[in-house]
């Protein structure tokens, strides 16, 4: 087992931890994220979550001062505007992967799962 865990893989753990944590507080709890797909180009994932920040709720923890705030990191601030806007909109049958086709579907919480969680960022 690895001793120190490096600011890179830490922040976005706990990025996604407040989202999952959020779900939870929230009564809906979570079982599936939806994040940044490692194949999408850049310039789309950027598009996306332009657009899914404009949509309000979703990128409150990525702004400056916020704790997700990181702007190197565009596929891990992404994953979390992402998951914040699939899991409040999926029950109007939203797939995760709609979202400008650059998301995917993770089943496995990647809190609690750096392979995932480096797969993805």
């Amino acid at each position: 087992m690895q001793e120190h865990t490096s600011l890179s893989v830490s922040l976005p753990l706990f990025c996604l931890l407040l989202v999952f944590l959020g779900q939870i507080s929230g009564g809906l709890g979570c079982s599936d994220w939806c994040l940044a797909s490692k194949e999408a180009p850049d310039e789309l994932v950027q598009k996306a979550l332009d657009w899914v920040c404009s949509y309000g709720t979703a990128c409150g923890r990525i702004q400056p001062g916020q704790p997700c705030y990181r702007p190197n990191d565009l596929r891990g601030v992404a994953s979390v505007a992402f998951n914040q806007y699939w899991q409040d909109v999926k029950s109007l049958g939203t797939p995760c992967e709609k979202i400008f086709n650059v998301t995917t579907l993770v089943h496995t919480d990647p809190s609690n799962n750096s392979s995932i969680l480096l797969d993805q960022f």
